[in-house]
């Protein structure tokens, strides 16, 4: 595959090309770049939506497919996705790097449990009935409200689990 550039957030083929996109938000003007960096990764991480990747696995990743990117590029490009909500971050420990997945803007991680094979490292959105019910028995009965942004359980997937 043809190399692409990505420096500093900017991607282009030839080196001079930029695209941006000037978005109106709310009464004021904000300049968002939509970088190829921010497509690389997005175009990514929505292919492999199931899993997670810490920048290091990002990097190997975009670099076997021809991308050329920095790694503080993609620190950059997955904390601004993070804040725009299409990404997600978790760090299973203070110790630990942090691991981002895609969620694109349909998901509500808010409102459901989060399932993470020990395995394969598969994310499971738990988007289901009992999800929420257990929420709110240990909330009624516990006192204890669960911020489900954060929450994952860990085991694992039905794959994994007949392997093993």
């Amino acid at each position: 595959p043809r190399n692409r550039f990505v420096s500093g957030g900017r991607e282009a083929t030839d080196k001079h090309q930029f695209n941006f996109q000037i978005s109106i938000l709310k009464g004021g003007i904000t300049v968002r770049y939509k970088t190829a960096g921010r497509r690389l990764v997005c175009d990514l991480m929505n292919r492999n939506a199931h899993r997670q990747y810490t920048v290091d696995e990002l990097f190997a990743a975009l670099s076997a497919e021809g991308a050329v990117i920095g790694k503080s590029s993609l620190y950059r490009i997955t904390e601004a996705l993070c804040a725009d909500g299409i990404l997600r971050k978790f760090k299973e420990t203070e110790q630990s790097s942090a691991a981002f997945q895609y969620i694109g803007t349909d998901t509500d991680c808010g409102r459901h449990l989060h399932l993470k094979c020990d395995g394969c490292g598969k994310l499971i959105h738990l988007e289901c009935a009992m999800s929420r019910e257990l929420v709110s028995h240990i909330l009624a009965d516990h006192g204890f409200r669960i911020d489900s942004k954060k929450s994952v359980l860990f085991g694992r997937c039905a794959d994994c689990a007949q392997k093993s």
